[in-house]
């Protein structure tokens, strides 16, 4: 485990980690590489949104994974078993957390985390994987473009060492993809799923509608049913949900 007090972000750290550098058990795939940081200067969010946070108050973390032999369309798989990860890590302190598709994680209608994955791909293989993952954990308040977030504190009272935290995230995820605990992630990570039990309104190419959460595709589609019984299938930032 590293420890930065401050880094841009913990994803570019590892990104420019070296192959040589890297220990022999995370080039095998047998360990994952994790680091967490204090602060954050250019932390990322999916597509051009930033992950901000305040100085020692949440979970800034990534992990470096080398899988061993892993064809390129388990891609969906590995981000399902990180999303689970980090699902299980806030479901220790709290109830009633979800996935949001594809790998936020929600607690009734507000943003407790979210995770960025990025992996590079040789030939036919994944050769490696960074995944960052925010988990708000001791702030108490937010920015006016952040409505919907929430923290642990504030759903417990309570205030969390990011140590300890950092350390549980890191077992968690050398259980989840270096000893695939979960041999068929997709049962599970669809029965954790946001929305499944009551309408939702969403907003696609083609306008503004209303539809529950049916399941994924095995390559990581979201698939909805409307009002009208229409089965709708999306990819990544092809639909956005609204309320």
């Amino acid at each position: 485990m590293i420890h930065l007090p401050s880094t841009d972000s913990t994803m570019a750290y590892l990104k420019r980690l070296e192959a040589h550098a890297l220990p022999e058990a995370v080039v095998s795939g047998s360990e994952v590489l994790s680091v967490y940081a204090d602060y954050q200067t250019a932390g990322r969010g999916h597509g051009d949104h930033t992950w901000t946070s305040r100085a020692s108050e949440n979970l800034l973390y990534s992990c470096l994974y080398c899988p061993a032999d892993v064809p390129a369309r388990e891609q969906w798989a590995m981000q399902q078993r990180v999303a689970i990860a980090t699902h299980q890590l806030i479901s220790r302190y709290t109830e009633g957390a979800k996935i949001k598709w594809p790998n936020d994680i929600y607690v009734g209608d507000r943003k407790i985390s979210g995770t960025l994955a990025e992996c590079e791909i040789r030939g036919s293989r994944i050769s490696r994987c960074v995944f960052g993952i925010g988990v708000n954990v001791n702030q108490l308040s937010w920015t006016a473009d952040l409505p919907a977030a929430v923290s642990l504190s504030q759903l417990t009272g309570r205030q969390y060492s990011i140590a300890d935290l950092a350390n549980e995230m890191h077992c968690l995820l050398q259980t989840m993809l270096c000893s695939e605990a979960i041999a068929n992630p997709h049962p599970f990570f669809d029965s954790l799923l946001y929305g499944r039990d009551r309408l939702l309104t969403y907003r696609d190419a083609e306008g503004v509608f209303q539809a529950r959460v049916s399941h994924t595709t095995l390559d990581g589609r979201f698939v909805l049913i409307d009002t009208d019984g229409t089965e709708r299938s999306y990819g990544f930032m092809e639909i956005d949900l609204i309320n």
